[in-house]
């Protein structure tokens, strides 16, 4: 195992513990306005960029988890691919350009969606 990539442990935990946050008050609402539907847009945006960051967490050990076109062998992908990658998963389209290629990202993958 390479050294931990602290950055993207961090800003994971954190966009993970906003998500709980906006859960929370999501589900204690009585009524549905404006402010509710926006909350749920914010925390489908920032599942996914928690994802995202997990994604980078696996790629910092395992650079070959996710295989995409411009895919250089050892190299991981940048944060703008993690990131479409991560939307794409959990927006369930599956383009087909990039797909897990380790456990781990499958697994992700999988909870992801």
């Amino acid at each position: 195992w390479a050294p931990v990539d602290v950055e993207s442990l961090f800003w994971g935990a954190t966009h993970f513990a906003l998500a709980a946050i906006l859960t929370r008050h999501l589900f204690r609402v009585r009524a549905i306005d404006t402010t509710e539907i926006l909350q749920a847009v914010a925390l489908y945006i920032v599942v996914a960029i928690a994802f995202a960051n997990t994604y980078s967490i696996v790629l910092w050990n395992f650079p070959d988890a996710i295989a995409y076109p411009s895919a250089v062998p050892g190299r991981a992908p940048s944060l703008s691919q993690v990131l479409y990658y991560s939307f794409v998963t959990q927006l369930t389209v599956g383009y087909g350009d990039m797909s897990p290629q380790h456990g781990l990202t499958r697994i992700l993958s999988i909870l992801q969606a």
